[in-house]
């Protein structure tokens, strides 16, 4: 995100900052870090959805399979759980993909 506004912003504020006698780099920096929290915010809400609802999913899988153990051991139990590991994948790679989107 930070590559999309700096090469954008900078020729702008550069020229503010010269009109000002160049006492205006303080407001140069902090607006570019305004737009910098901007976007980790705007990346934090539309990643927050999406995690949530896969934890709740994997704790639902959780749940059925340690719900249908006392009632009876077999492969649809290990078969549960081996998806909810598998939906707890699919949390971390959602997570390391958003880190990543936010650094490139």
């Amino acid at each position: 995100i930070g590559q999309v506004f700096n090469g954008q912003s900078d020729p702008r504020f550069r020229t503010n900052v010269d009109r000002c006698g160049g006492y205006g780099h303080r407001r140069v920096i902090a607006s570019k870090n305004m737009i910098g929290v901007a976007g980790v915010v705007m990346l934090l809400f539309s990643v927050l959805f999406p995690s949530v609802k896969i934890l709740l999913i994997a704790f639902f899988y959780k749940l059925a399979a340690s719900i249908m153990q006392p009632l009876g051991g077999g492969p649809i139990i290990e078969c549960l759980s081996i998806i909810s590991k598998s939906v707890l994948y699919i949390f971390a790679a959602l997570g390391i993909v958003s880190m990543m989107f936010f650094l490139s």
